[in-house]
């Protein structure tokens, strides 16, 4: 393996992981959000324990080899960043 390549994925996962440390999982701009909205974020910070468990649990199981992880790797966290917008909007149901 290139020492590009994995000091390219050692600051992939370290700014993913300080993420979802900082926002999701008891971050205080999560819970200035959910303050701003109105709503009580302990559901909602279960739910995302639970989701990020069941991604890493299905991971381990579909994601057999480096290089895959490689490749799948950047656009899981476009789609976590991507749907963590929905945290900025008011909480509604559709």
């Amino acid at each position: 393996m290139d020492i590009n390549t994995r000091i390219r994925s050692v600051l992939q996962l370290a700014l993913f992981f300080a993420y979802v440390l900082a926002f999701i999982f008891e971050g205080a701009a999560f819970y200035s959000l959910a303050g701003h909205h109105g709503t009580d974020p302990a559901g909602m910070v279960m739910a995302a324990v639970i989701c990020v468990f069941l991604g890493l649990v299905t991971g381990g199981f579909l994601i057999k080899d480096i290089h895959a992880a490689r490749r799948v790797m950047p656009g899981g966290m476009a789609v976590c960043f991507a749907f963590s917008c929905v945290f900025f909007f008011p909480p509604s149901f559709m």
